[in-house]
């Protein structure tokens, strides 16, 4: 019995000795789920790896851009948060922030330098989800950061072609920079 014993009380001795013991370790990302920006401010301050994911890829920004907590994400960011970090699917926070119809997200991310053309697994980018929900401004600030609505997914769509299809006559100007007619 004594000889188990000894193991256990020196992996136990070398956790209480180092500088971040596991159990100090605090989640930013399950902080930026709960919407608890202290938490995400103490768990920088402790150290953590702002960029850490989770089983699935998942970045405290990513989830904060999936929960629309602006505030968290806008910290982050300033604190060098990797605004491209995507889940394994591809799926980044700009795509999240496309798809909630978060203006201001896609505005602080856009601001960061997140790539508004990168795609998802299935061939996605966010100019896609933000015509399908036809928010004609997010349309907007992903074509002034650069967003190409040609761009295909593995199924052929493309934002252009999105738009034609549904006939939103306010995004095709967007898209086409021209004068479109209204239906």
């Amino acid at each position: 019995m004594r000889s188990s014993l000894l193991p256990c009380c020196l992996v136990l001795l070398s956790l209480v000795a180092c500088d971040s013991p596991p159990w100090k370790k605090i989640s930013l990302i399950v902080a930026a789920e709960q919407g608890d920006l202290a938490g995400v401010k103490a768990g920088i301050a402790a150290g953590t790896d702002i960029n850490e994911k989770r089983e699935g890829g998942q970045t405290a920004l990513l989830v904060a851009a999936i929960n629309k907590q602006v505030d968290i994400a806008a910290y982050l960011l300033e604190k060098g948060a990797d605004p491209d970090r995507a889940d394994v699917s591809g799926q980044s926070p700009v795509l999240w922030a496309a798809e909630n119809n978060q203006t201001e997200m896609v505005r602080i991310l856009v601001t960061h330098g997140a790539d508004v053309n990168a795609k998802t697994s299935a061939g996605e980018v966010a100019l896609m989800r933000a015509v399908v929900h036809t928010n004609a401004t997010v349309v907007q600030l992903l074509m002034d950061a650069g967003a190409d609505p040609t761009l295909k997914s593995n199924w052929g769509y493309s934002p252009l072609s999105l738009a034609t299809e549904g006939n939103y006559a306010e995004i095709l100007r967007i898209l086409n920079r021209v004068t479109v007619p209204a239906p």
